[in-house]
């Protein structure tokens, strides 16, 4: 179910961050005559695009998309300006001791973690 086209999506969020086409080309590499394009409806942008549009904007993908979703990122981005990964201090421990257990005790490690998700899924649920 789509609610608002792509442009009309991109010009609100541009509104609300007060970001200018100019400053959003030099954000995410983009032209600005393709920004202006988009911004016409003469072009959606590809996947790739869409992504660097939504970080450099911090809003969710799908709402730029046109879908009824919220229009906030639903979660950090943890991407530096080289597109490298940034991880806390936990997630790296974390990272550090996933790689020293066995390859075939590792579904047990991602088999937990789906649980826990599962478990608080239903317990979000169950709140409202």
């Amino acid at each position: 179910m789509k609610k608002t086209d792509f442009a009309t999506r991109l010009q609100e969020a541009l509104d609300v961050t007060g970001i200018k086409q100019v400053e959003l080309s030099e954000k995410t590499g983009l032209s600005q005559p393709l920004i202006s394009q988009y911004l016409k409806g003469k072009f959606k942008a590809k996947q790739n695009n869409l992504y660097k549009i939504a970080v450099a904007l911090n809003v969710n993908e799908g709402w730029l998309m046109g879908f009824d979703v919220e229009m906030e990122r639903p979660t950090p981005i943890y991407i530096d300006q080289e597109d490298n990964y940034v991880l806390s201090d936990q997630e790296k421990i974390l990272i550090d001791k996933f790689r020293k257990i066995e390859d075939n005790d590792r579904y047990i490690v991602i088999g937990f973690i789906d649980g826990l998700l599962t478990a608080e899924t239903s317990k979000n649920k169950n709140a409202v």
